[in-house]
């Protein structure tokens, strides 16, 4: 990889480690909390949307939560109001009602307390969903331009809030409810998504660095498939720890033995199929030093084979569990497979400098075989 951020002859912009910048912010999207809560149930439109087109990917997330919140009813608020009444209301303003001898008019100054769906959180999701219906394309621009057309007609008719009359409504615990709708608005609203060619905005690039990046890589490569996989195969949230079969074993060897941290652990519905996938921020093949050509990383086939082995159990999907070694690359991937005591073993690289359409596709077509 590449030792230095700038723009190669095409004008594209790399980070450092030659990585195209636009598909960080796309693995940063993937591995977010926000994306990984879409359940299958709203991915069925998917298919249609461009994924490269970051506004789309937002605006599908934003659509999302605002059907959960529409089919359970959007949030009310009280707004205090002060009106001039023929009955009492609230509270009398005994000092307007006298000062303007309301009552020789057959009416009294009330402040009361009135429930309204026009609140400052319900108009900040609508104002997204009417930007969504201009920068995001097909279906979704449609369904965020129907949306917005539904809760005017329901009652949030005032436009985006300013910042300090939001700050003073949203942080209460009545936002319980909207929390993921106002937080994929507010991305959708406030997100400048980046271009990888050079423009006339600017945007501050992400503190790239191996550690970073590495991580980065594992969380992404999870969230998708919490996401897009979700109606098949169960996704570990987080990294599934694998105790060591051991038999016997004398005292004390517990405490000394390392622990064993699969990556990512995706086990079909139907408990017939299980996956094992380490990724690796580094390169798939090495200079072997006893040898002529690269060679596969020896510690990291040890590491997959002793995962696959000490999970078995009677299960057929212990038994046959395929185990994926995963590598980015930015050019061309590659892809090599083997079969050894009844398990799969797949090393693959997946090009990070790829589109998005193509990313996905790659990811998918890995736990497909």
């Amino acid at each position: 990889m590449s030792s230095a951020i700038g723009y190669d002859t095409d004008g594209v912009l790399h980070s450092k480690y030659g990585i195209v910048i636009q598909n960080i912010w796309l693995l940063m999207l993937y591995a977010s909390d926000l994306f990984q809560r879409i359940n299958y149930a709203s991915q069925q439109t998917q298919k249609e949307v461009a994924p490269d087109k970051l506004p789309d990917i937002i605006a599908e997330i934003l659509v999302k939560f605002v059907r959960e919140r529409l089919m359970c009813g959007l949030t009310r608020n009280s707004l205090p109001k002060q009106e001039d009444l023929p009955r009492v209301r609230g509270r009398i303003d005994i000092l307007r009602t006298e000062g303007h001898c309301l009552l020789e008019r057959g009416l009294v100054s009330c402040r009361f307390h009135e429930p309204t769906l026009n609140t400052p959180r319900n108009r900040l999701i609508k104002a997204a969903l009417e930007r969504g219906s201009f920068i995001a394309s097909g279906r979704i621009a449609q369904i965020c331009h129907d949306y917005a057309s539904l809760m005017f007609r329901m009652g949030v008719i005032d436009g985006l809030p300013d910042r300090s009359t939001f700050s003073k409504e949203v942080n209460t615990i009545n936002n319980r409810e909207d929390r993921q709708a106002i937080a994929a608005a507010r991305l959708l609203l406030e997100m400048a998504v980046p271009a990888t060619r050079q423009g006339k905005e600017y945007l501050l690039i992400p503190e790239v660095n191996e550690e970073w990046l590495r991580g980065l890589f594992e969380r992404a490569i999870r969230g998708f498939y919490r996401v897009t996989v979700a109606h098949i195969w169960k996704v570990k949230e987080t990294h599934h720890v694998q105790s060591w079969p051991l038999q016997e074993f004398s005292d004390g060897l517990r405490d000394h033995l390392p622990r064993m941290e699969l990556d990512i652990l995706l086990t079909s519905m139907d408990n017939q199929r299980k996956i094992v996938i380490d990724t690796k921020f580094t390169s798939l093949l090495k200079p072997g030093w006893n040898r002529k050509g690269d060679a596969f990383d020896s510690g990291h086939l040890y590491q997959m084979y002793a995962y696959l082995r000490t999970q078995e159990s009677e299960s057929h999907a212990d038994k046959q569990a395929t185990g994926v070694l995963l590598y980015p690359v930015t050019d061309m991937s590659r892809k090599f497979s083997c079969s050894m005591h009844s398990h799969n073993f797949i090393l693959a690289t997946i090009n990070l400098n790829a589109s998005a359409q193509e990313i996905r596709q790659s990811l998918l077509d890995l736990i497909d075989e």
